[in-house]
């Protein structure tokens, strides 16, 4: 089995992290940078496009490089799709945390500054916990599937 120690977990989940921020910081400059303030409604709309990416992203591709680093016994589409149902079910989830947020905060909108600043604290934190998530997911995976080859074998 993998070697997932915490250090290899929190590396993961940090460079996962890093780069989701750098992709996230270029959107938000190319889509929002004319903008003085952006409007709540604007930034909850968002949020389920940029959740589901981030978390797709944070899931899929560190699951994908671990499968072929350690060739854990899993095929490549099941660890797309889980990755892609979890990004939904996250995105919609966190649409409606957005909303709430935003409602009961009575935030009518966000400066260019204060929104990017958002943003990037958003990713970065739902970087963090879907990286390992997934991974530590992977490796269950992984052991059921050999587990399973072993007893047929």
């Amino acid at each position: 089995m993998p070697p997932f120690t915490f250090q290899t977990l929190a590396r993961e989940a940090l460079i996962s992290a890093a780069i989701n921020s750098a992709f996230s910081f270029l959107f938000v400059f190319l889509l929002f940078r004319q903008l003085a303030t952006i409007p709540a409604s604007e930034i909850v709309k968002d949020s389920l496009v940029q959740t589901a990416l981030v978390a797709f992203f944070s899931a899929a591709i560190p699951s994908l490089i671990a499968r072929s680093k350690y060739k854990l016994a899993v095929k490549v589409w099941p660890i797309l799709l889980v990755s892609l149902l979890a990004a939904i079910i996250l995105a919609l989830v966190m649409q409606s945390v957005h909303g709430m947020v935003f409602n009961a905060g009575s935030i009518v909108n966000l400066g260019f500054a204060q929104f990017v600043g958002f943003k990037l604290i958003y990713v970065f934190v739902l970087s963090i916990v879907v990286t390992p998530s997934a991974l530590l997911a992977l490796v269950k995976v992984a052991s059921k599937n050999q587990a399973h080859q072993s007893q047929c074998a």
